[in-house]
Protein backbone atom coordinates (compact mmCIF):
# COMPACT_ATOMS: atom_id res chain seq x y z
CA UNK A 1 0.00 0.00 0.00
CA UNK A 2 2.82 2.65 0.76
CA UNK A 3 4.79 2.20 -2.72
CA UNK A 4 1.16 2.84 -3.89
CA UNK A 5 0.04 5.97 -2.81
CA UNK A 6 4.07 6.72 -2.88
CA UNK A 7 3.50 6.57 -6.74
CA UNK A 8 0.43 8.12 -6.71
CA UNK A 9 1.68 11.37 -5.28
CA UNK A 10 5.14 11.11 -6.89
CA UNK A 11 2.70 11.05 -10.18
CA UNK A 12 1.16 14.41 -8.72
CA UNK A 13 4.12 15.92 -8.32
CA UNK A 14 4.88 15.44 -4.74
CA UNK A 15 8.13 14.61 -2.82
CA UNK A 16 7.46 11.89 -0.84
CA UNK A 17 9.35 10.19 2.14
CA UNK A 18 7.69 7.05 3.48
CA UNK A 19 8.42 4.97 6.93
CA UNK A 20 7.05 1.54 8.03
CA UNK A 21 7.42 2.36 11.45
CA UNK A 22 7.82 5.04 14.01
CA UNK A 23 11.76 5.21 14.10
CA UNK A 24 12.05 5.44 10.34
CA UNK A 25 9.34 8.45 10.23
CA UNK A 26 11.08 10.12 13.37
CA UNK A 27 14.43 9.87 11.51
CA UNK A 28 12.98 11.51 8.50
CA UNK A 29 11.24 14.45 10.59
CA UNK A 30 14.77 15.26 11.97
CA UNK A 31 16.69 14.78 8.66
CA UNK A 32 14.32 16.41 6.19
CA UNK A 33 11.32 18.49 7.84
CA UNK A 34 8.21 17.68 6.17
CA UNK A 35 5.41 19.89 4.96
CA UNK A 36 2.22 17.37 4.91
CA UNK A 37 2.15 14.19 6.74
CA UNK A 38 -0.51 11.19 6.38
CA UNK A 39 -0.03 9.40 8.84
CA UNK A 40 -1.22 6.29 9.88
CA UNK A 41 -2.32 6.48 13.98
CA UNK A 42 -2.28 2.21 13.92
CA UNK A 43 1.45 1.01 12.27
CA UNK A 44 2.56 -2.58 12.40
CA UNK A 45 3.93 -4.39 15.66
CA UNK A 46 1.79 -2.28 17.42
CA UNK A 47 3.33 0.96 17.09
CA UNK A 48 1.19 4.03 17.57
CA UNK A 49 1.45 6.66 14.74
CA UNK A 50 1.02 9.46 17.48
CA UNK A 51 4.08 8.54 18.99
CA UNK A 52 5.95 10.13 15.73
CA UNK A 53 4.54 13.13 16.22
CA UNK A 54 5.18 13.50 20.30
CA UNK A 55 8.83 12.26 19.50
CA UNK A 56 9.35 14.96 16.55
CA UNK A 57 7.64 17.98 18.75
CA UNK A 58 10.88 16.50 21.48
CA UNK A 59 13.43 17.18 18.55
CA UNK A 60 12.49 20.84 17.66
CA UNK A 61 11.39 19.34 14.69
CA UNK A 62 8.71 21.83 12.76
CA UNK A 63 5.37 20.90 13.12
CA UNK A 64 3.83 19.70 9.30
CA UNK A 65 0.56 19.69 8.87
CA UNK A 66 -0.91 15.99 9.37
CA UNK A 67 -3.58 14.32 8.15
CA UNK A 68 -4.06 10.82 10.35
CA UNK A 69 -5.45 8.05 8.62
CA UNK A 70 -7.57 5.80 10.83
CA UNK A 71 -9.87 2.70 10.81
CA UNK A 72 -11.52 3.94 13.96
CA UNK A 73 -15.03 6.29 13.27
CA UNK A 74 -15.33 7.01 16.88
CA UNK A 75 -15.12 11.14 18.29
CA UNK A 76 -12.19 9.57 20.72
CA UNK A 77 -9.88 8.77 18.08
CA UNK A 78 -10.43 11.95 16.45
CA UNK A 79 -10.32 13.63 19.73
CA UNK A 80 -6.85 12.32 19.98
CA UNK A 81 -6.35 13.08 16.81
CA UNK A 82 -7.24 16.68 17.00
CA UNK A 83 -4.72 16.88 20.39
CA UNK A 84 -1.69 15.71 18.86
CA UNK A 85 -2.15 18.14 16.03
CA UNK A 86 -3.58 16.53 13.08
CA UNK A 87 -5.64 19.23 11.32
CA UNK A 88 -7.93 16.32 9.46
CA UNK A 89 -8.54 12.65 10.02
CA UNK A 90 -9.51 10.51 6.97
CA UNK A 91 -11.38 7.00 7.64
CA UNK A 92 -9.54 4.20 6.26
CA UNK A 93 -9.73 3.13 3.54
CA UNK A 94 -9.86 6.54 1.96
CA UNK A 95 -10.12 6.89 -1.94
CA UNK A 96 -7.03 7.89 -3.90
CA UNK A 97 -9.13 11.26 -4.80
CA UNK A 98 -9.65 11.83 -0.91
CA UNK A 99 -5.98 11.54 -0.03
CA UNK A 100 -4.84 13.61 -3.03
CA UNK A 101 -7.33 16.86 -1.94
CA UNK A 102 -6.83 16.23 1.77
CA UNK A 103 -2.86 17.03 0.71
CA UNK A 104 -3.72 19.46 -2.15
CA UNK A 105 -5.67 21.25 0.32
CA UNK A 106 -2.98 21.53 3.19
CA UNK A 107 -0.19 22.67 0.55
Amino acid sequence: MTDALRILFEHSGYRVSTAANVAEAVQIGVQDTPVVVLLDVSLGDREDGMEILRRWRERGVAQPRVIALTGHADDATRERCAAAGCEAVLLKPATTADLLAAVKSAT
